[in-house]
């Protein structure tokens, strides 16, 4: 009975801590250090950022706009829409 117990949990421990490794590994979040030129150049960038740039742009001057099948399943727009946000945001409050 003992080593019944012993083992579930044991395994329950497993399971336990091996959940926490299906972190998605695209997710790669944005840099916290604030564009002070409230500049960005775009030109080297894919259209799917260019898109989630605007739409995190459009979020930050107040209107929420934000594809959320993109923004959880495309890289780019997902990172696009973050430094849209934080560049707009910076740039308005200096």
């Amino acid at each position: 009975m003992k080593k019944t117990i012993w083992n579930n949990l044991l395994a329950g421990g497993l399971l336990l801590g091996l959940s926490g490794c299906g972190v998605s590994t695209w997710y790669n979040p944005p840099s916290t250090t604030p564009n002070t030129t409230g500049k960005v150049d775009l030109s080297n960038k894919t259209p799917s950022f260019k898109e989630g740039y605007a739409d995190g742009c459009k979020t930050a001057h107040g209107e929420y706009s934000k594809s959320s099948k993109r923004f959880n399943s495309d890289t780019e727009y997902h990172e696009g829409w973050f430094s849209g946000r934080s560049t707009c945001q910076y740039s308005q409050t200096h």
